[in-house]
Parts: structure tokens; sequence; C-alpha cells
């Protein structure tokens, strides 16, 4: 068991005191029980085919498979394309999966394997897909994934994409939950956050509540009440979607998802439902996007 809690220590670029084993070694034995436990967790879902449309998803869903998967020698397997550490990261300060990552070496024969491996993952996903060019006669998975970086991520694209961040954050609204669900509208802004912030452009929170708060434009008389109401309670961007979800889902609680044209005309009555007008609505989903909301 020492030598496991041994392992648990350099393995995230620590070096191990013997004298403090001694003083805590319940605490290191649990910690090495830890690590063996990771080890046999199950990987999370493969990620899908690339799409140049999803490159920043698609990109953050590989990261997030490997991260599930432990190489041989101890670390996620996404220490093999991880990025730079920002300059103003402090090694004591960072997270054990995030030291085991970068104190992974890149190179000798366990990173070769390793390598190997994720540019079989890249080529598989990118197979019969416009990124499969930019993974061709690439030796080693981090090497394609720097080409495939550099293609889709790279200063034109940055710049494409945080045009489309703003262009989004300019002309969406949330008027009714016929013409945008109050769900997709709060995604569509956070999206729009994250990219921007990815760029190197993030907004403050004051000017995500001030966005949130003037993009909502319905006009029912009790959500007007109920917006003045979250201004003065919610600080920030997440627990304001969190209180003006739960005012969506009783003002406009679930409703029949309107048939196609064909079937409404030729049926009045399906118009209605109790009495209330459902021909122009949509059905209420309580989708799992607003996930990502919560957690971040």
């Amino acid at each position: 068991m020492i030598g496991e809690s041994r392992n648990y220590k350099l393995c995230r670029g620590l070096s191990f005191n013997l004298d403090l084993y001694r003083q805590e070694a319940n605490s290191y034995i649990k910690y090495a029980e830890i690590d063996a436990e990771t080890g046999d967790d199950d990987a999370a879902d493969k990620p899908g085919k690339f799409k140049y449309a999803s490159w920043n998803k698609w990109e953050e869903s590989v990261y997030i498979y490997l991260d599930s998967i432990i190489s041989k020698n101890g670390a996620p397997l996404s220490y093999v394309i991880r990025k730079d550490l920002g300059q103003d990261a402090k090694w004591d300060e960072l997270d054990r999966k995030t030291q085991q990552i970068y104190n992974a070496p890149l190179q000798g024969f366990t990173f070769y394997l390793d390598s190997t491996k994720v540019l079989t993952l890249l080529k598989e996903l990118c197979l019969e897909t416009e990124a499969e060019t930019w993974c061709r006669n690439i030796k080693g998975g981090r090497a394609a994934m720097k080409a495939l970086q550099l293609h889709y991520d790279g200063p034109d694209e940055s710049k494409r994409r945080k045009e489309e961040a703003r262009a989004k954050l300019k002309y969406i609204y949330y008027k009714h939950e016929g013409a945008f669900i109050f769900e997709k509208f709060v995604t569509n802004l956070y999206d729009a956050f994250q990219i921007l912030e990815k760029y190197g452009e993030p907004l403050y929170k004051e000017e995500k509540l001030r966005l949130l708060f003037t993009k909502n434009q319905n006009a029912h008389p009790e959500f007007k009440q109920e917006i003045v109401i979250c201004r003065s309670k919610c600080s920030s961007f997440i627990s304001a979607v969190i209180y003006l979800k739960t005012v969506v889902a009783r003002l406009f609680p679930d409703v029949v998802k309107p048939k196609s044209r064909r079937n409404v005309s030729s049926n009045k009555a399906s118009k209605e439902l109790n009495g209330v007008d459902i021909s122009d609505l949509t059905r209420w989903y309580d989708s799992n996007e607003i996930r990502k909301l919560n957690e971040s």
C-alpha cells in the first residue's frame, strides 16, 4: 500500500515524504484506494463523428472521453492532447486529475502507445468527414489533434466564431414559448458566452445578467413582474436562469405540441386544450442542456 500511495503522489508531480506518510497513513491509503477505483470506472460515451458546425462541442467531447480512460502511466488518456497550462496556474492549487494530466511525460514508449491509441480514435471519428484530410499521414494522436485545432480553431476560425457569437447575442430574444422556448433561449445565450470566453473575450457577470433580462421580452404581466424580482434577488447568470426557469414552468405549463398545418386546419377543435389556444405553441421540454449551466 505504501507503494500505491507513493505512486499517487509521484504521478501528480509531488514528492513522497515517508515521515508524513507515517503521520497520516490512513489518508494516504484512502487516496490510493480512490485511485484504484478510478481506474475501474466505465469510460464516457464515445464522441460522435466530426462536424464542422459543432467543432467546440466535438472537441470538448473528445477531451471528456479521453479523460475517462486511464492510461498505462496512471494519468487520464487526455494527457496526450493536453493544451498548455495558463501562465497564472499554480501547481499546488490544481486538482489532482489536472496534476496527473500535466505531469505525464510527452515522450517515451508509454506515450508512444497512448498517442497511437488516440490517433486511432481521431481517425475513426474523422473518417468520411471533411476533417479526414487533416489527419492523413500524421503520426501520433497529439500531432493529429494539433492539426485539427490549427485548421478548425486557428485565428481566422476563432474570429468567425466570435462574430457569430456576438450576432447571436444581438438578435436572440425570448418572447413566448410558441416562438422560441425559454430553455433554448438561455442555452443559446450561454453558448455564446462560452465561445467569447474561450477566445479571450469573456463577459462580466453584470453584462451576462443585463443581456438575460433585456432579451427577455415576454409580455405576460406576471412574467414581467418576476423579471423585476429576479433582478433584485439573483446576482449571477446561473442563479437567474434557475429562478426564471421555475417561473416559466409555472406560468407556461406543458401543452400539447401543435400538429402539422394540414391536421390543424382540418380539425379546428384540435386548436384548443381546456379552452387554451395551442395552435401556435410547442411542448415544453425539460432539456438536459441546462445541466451544464448548473454545473459551471
